[in-house]
């Protein structure tokens, strides 16, 4: 039975006045690295209570990357995964140009992933990029597809620059003193602990040449239209996590969280604050109505760019999102 919108639309319908559930119902769910603290929404939801006040018992897995975890979504091993609305595309293109995940929520409405280089010797756009060697998380990865996005958005080819591996850590900011790279691609925690180290850096968000939704929650077409209720319930303690996380004392959250889950970097608090400081910010890149949801014209401007560049199939946008789970969520 081939899945569609209106069946997403129909199976949500049928769960309005659905009885509580009688008993804590197994359900699994995986990050796409580990336990690293920015996954904090979902370990919270566990430590916090979240998910059992909705009468789930949720384990969170920690994944080894985003394409392992995506994997592991797709054999059914896992419900729910978090990766950048590029790997849904991306996913869709190699499956014959049907999404084989479907977002049903947006955490990061603004891009968390930045272009970084030297204040000494900026990189601050695509353009000054060509000819030069950029530092990206992994082959093939989000970082990588990113780069590539950008390249072409500005009218370049991702032949026009050299990549490395230098993975996500500040660390990599060595690597331009040593003439290894020019600048490189990291996450906003990256970005927080440079900032914190008072490292002289110059940095971008991709959002510059490729907005598009950036940390997105996805599951299979057939959990969807089998486990919808599962779902909503799921993101009733996301939306209760996000929440605490927004107005709670987030040292004191970490703490807990650290008491069940092996955090890197748990110690080191001032540059967990301080990325958390700027990550939340991104949460909101749409607005607070728009917390947690989907957002169409961010959608339609990822399907833009990223059909253009061939990462994508020709697909309407519609067809990598749906917002009547996440709807139905909030409203509860």
């Amino acid at each position: 039975m081939t899945t569609t919108r209106r069946t997403f639309i129909a199976a949500g319908a049928a769960l309005v006045g659905a009885p509580a559930f009688a008993q804590r119902k197994p359900m699994t769910v995986i990050t796409p690295f580990g336990y690293i603290a920015d996954f904090g929404e979902m370990m919270n939801g566990v430590t916090g209570g979240h998910f059992a006040k909705y009468g789930l018992d949720v384990k969170v897995l920690g994944g080894n990357g985003t394409a392992a975890a995506v994997s592991q979504v797709l054999a059914g091993q896992a419900m729910v995964t978090r990766s950048s609305c590029i790997d849904i595309y991306q996913a869709a293109k190699s499956n014959k140009g049907k999404p084989p995940l479907v977002a049903i929520s947006t955490l990061y409405q603004s891009s968390n992933f930045y272009v970084i280089s030297d204040k000494a010797k900026p990189v601050e756009t695509m353009e000054a990029m060509k000819g030069k060697t950029v530092g990206i998380v992994s082959v093939r990865g989000t970082t990588e597809l990113l780069i590539d996005a950008m390249l072409i958005a500005a009218g370049l080819k991702p032949t026009d620059v050299k990549k490395e591996v230098v993975g996500n850590n500040a660390g990599a900011f060595a690597l331009i003193g040593q003439g290894r790279i020019d600048c490189f691609i990291a996450s906003v925690a990256v970005v927080a602990h440079l900032q914190q180290l008072n490292t002289p850096i110059a940095y971008f968000a991709t959002d510059k040449y490729a907005p598009m939704p950036s940390q997105v929650y996805s599951a299979t077409p057939e959990s969807i239209q089998k486990n919808p209720d599962m779902l909503v319930a799921w993101l009733q303690g996301m939306r209760d996590s996000v929440n605490e996380i927004l107005t709670g004392d987030y040292l004191q959250l970490l703490e807990r969280m650290g008491k069940s889950y092996e955090i890197p970097g748990i110690r080191n608090t001032a540059a967990l604050k301080a990325t958390h400081d700027l990550a939340v910010k991104l949460w909101v890149g749409q607005g607070k109505e728009n917390l947690m949801r989907n957002v169409p014209s961010l959608w339609a401007k990822a399907s833009d760019v990223l059909v253009k560049v061939g990462i994508s199939p020709p697909l309407p946008p519609t067809d990598f999102y749906i917002n009547e789970l996440i709807d139905r969520a909030l409203k509860a």
